[in-house]
C-alpha cells in the first residue's frame, strides 16, 4: 500500500521548503539552535513539561529544538501496544513516536499502560534518548 503521507511531506519539502531555506545540515541546525536560544529562551516557560504550541507550518525543527532543550511532551494517537516489552507506538503530529514504559513504573502509569487501546489519545511525558524514542516519565 502506497505511503501517501510520506510522499506528501517528501514532495512538500522538495518543492516549498528546501527552494526556500536549503537543505538542513547539522550545521544549519546547530546554527538555528543558537539564534533559537537568543530569541525564544527568555520566552519560554521555566517548567519543563510546559504544554507549548507550535503553530506554525514549517518542516519541525523548531519542535526538534524544544525536544533537544528539554521541553518534553508529547500527544497524539496509540498505534499499537507491545504489553511484553512495555512499549506502544503514538502517532503525533512529528511522526510516530515509540513510548518505553520505565522498569518500575508507579502504579498509576502501569494501571494505563495495561489499559491502553490502539486509537486511544493520551499525553505523555518523557525523555527522548534517540530520533523516534521517548522514555515515558508519565501519563498525564
Amino acid at each position: 500500500m502506497r505511503d501517501y503521507r510520506r510522499e506528501f511531506y517528501r514532495v512538500y519539502a522538495s518543492t516549498h521548503t528546501v527552494p526556500r531555506k536549503g537543505v538542513l545540515t547539522p550545521e544549519r541546525l546547530r546554527a538555528r539552535a543558537q539564534q533559537w536560544r537568543t530569541q525564544f529562551g527568555p520566552l519560554l516557560p521555566g517548567r519543563k513539561d510546559a504544554r507549548i504550541l507550535d503553530a506554525g507550518c514549517g518542516d519541525g525543527v523548531l519542535l526538534w529544538w524544544l525536544q533537544d532543550s528539554g521541553y518534553t511532551q508529547a500527544e497524539g494517537r496509540v498505534t499499537w501496544v507491545d504489553s511484553q516489552r512495555g512499549q506502544f507506538g503514538l502517532n503525533t503530529n512529528r511522526g510516530t513516536l515509540t513510548v518505553a514504559m520505565p522498569y518500575q513504573a508507579n502504579a498509576t502509569d502501569a494501571n494505563r499502560f495495561r489499559n491502553l487501546r490502539q486509537n486511544d489519545y493520551v499525553r505523555v511525558e518523557g525523555q527522548l534518548v534517540s530520533n523516534g524514542r521517548l522514555d515515558l516519565s508519565r501519563f498525564y
